[in-house]
């Protein structure tokens, strides 16, 4: 590759500017042998109701004009008291690996912190993690979510694939096939039958009278009277996901769902199956409106996940309802996952079954400021991350 770590610089991209640099980077793979984003991403963080034109939706890392790495920002709201300030999410960081001894990924980070705002990113991988505390970013968090392992209840057939995988890993893969074969052929016939039951059952062992939703599915969800994200001053800072937010990222997935042309980018962008589901909750006796909820549907290589996502009611948070809602979807789409927020766990503890195939999962949060007095400062502990917060909802 031409250039050397010495030609190194930095090439910020306007949010407005991301569609029309998304469309050069496809049409000259020369310059960008590593895409930096991808066409339907950049569509979607240009509408950003968080960000201006002028915002900073992009960093690239370029040796002798060649594309070498990148960072993503995303704009959002975050709530601290009466005050509702913007920082940039940071959603994808990627450095190719013959230069990650070149300083390429420190002065990525450098850069947008250079930018003067708060910086938050989510699910950093180890990797990442030295180059962030050397720029002094700080933990938070963790984001917490738990996973019901439906793929789990009907135990024969996950055995043969907890099985497949570990002989896999250890290239032992002769008995693979066989292995596949026998669940291939369970997944159509003992659990095609015992896997409904199991999940109709936990449907009515979690129902807890009051909590009891109608889930309408709608196109754009509004929050009813009373309802919305919480008034600022009555809850520690928080990120702020009003209707605007939420309708957005409905209407402009990052994820392309089908099979289009390949690129090469390593980040998720293509699934054999992406959509939100969102639904309108109503009192099922008097049909007044509660909130509503949004969840995704997610298939790749054979495994389908259910994610509950927003959700917003007036009155008594009804959670009961919402996770029999997520239940009735995961049984529709005949999911192997159903991923809820921290707040659900007392709901599935209600279980045994639940509790026996339920996996606590921590996303490691880490933020910068230089504000030691705001949410990302002193007060970093009483901050409130959600399964929603950065660009998780996307994915």
């Amino acid at each position: 590759m031409a250039g050397s770590a010495s030609d190194l610089t930095i090439e910020r991209i306007r949010v407005g500017d991301l569609p029309e640099f998304a469309r050069r980077v496809l049409e000259d793979p020369a310059r960008y042998p590593v895409v930096p984003i991808t066409r339907l991403r950049a569509d979607s963080q240009a509408r950003n109701p968080a960000a201006s034109a002028d915002d900073t939706g992009l960093l690239v890392a370029t040796v002798g004009g060649v594309c070498v790495g990148y960072l993503g920002l995303m704009p959002a709201r975050v709530a601290d008291g009466q005050d509702v300030r913007t920082v940039n999410c940071l959603t994808t960081f990627f450095v190719a690996p013959a230069h990650r001894k070149t300083g390429a990924g420190s002065l990525l980070i450098m850069k947008a912190v250079s930018l003067g705002r708060d910086l938050c990113v989510a699910g950093v991988s180890d990797d990442a993690v030295p180059i962030f505390k050397a720029m002094r970013f700080a933990t938070a968090g963790p984001l917490i979510c738990h996973r019901l392992r439906i793929d789990a209840l009907p135990v024969l057939s996950f055995a043969l694939g907890e099985a497949s995988r570990w002989l896999s890993r250890r290239r032992l893969r002769l008995l693979c096939p066989v292995l596949d074969m026998t669940r291939s052929a369970l997944r159509g016939s003992i659990d095609a039958v015992l896997r409904p039951l199991l999940l109709r059952h936990l449907i009515g062992r979690l129902r807890v009278p009051g909590e009891e939703i109608a889930a309408v599915p709608t196109f754009v969800v509004e929050s009813p009277p009373g309802g919305g994200p919480a008034p600022a001053g009555t809850r520690a800072a928080r990120f702020l996901r009003d209707d605007t937010i939420v309708n957005w990222m409905i209407r402009h997935p990052w994820i392309e769902e089908g099979t289009g042309a390949p690129i090469v980018y390593e980040f998720s962008h293509q699934r054999d199956r992406f959509r939100y589901l969102p639904f309108d909750l109503r009192d099922p006796v008097s049909g007044a409106r509660l909130g509503y909820a949004v969840l995704s549907v997610s298939s790749e290589k054979g495994r389908t996940v259910i994610k509950v996502l927003d959700r917003v009611t007036s009155g008594p948070v009804r959670l009961g309802g919402i996770l029999a809602l997520a239940l009735r979807e995961a049984l529709r789409w005949s999911a192997d996952i159903l991923e809820v927020p921290d707040e659900f766990a007392p709901c599935l503890g209600r279980s045994w079954i639940a509790r026996a195939v339920i996996e606590r999962v921590e996303r490691r949060h880490l933020s910068y400021t230089r504000n030691p007095e705001g949410p990302f400062g002193t007060r970093l502990k009483d901050f409130q991350p959600d399964v929603c917060d950065g660009d998780a909802p996307f994915v």
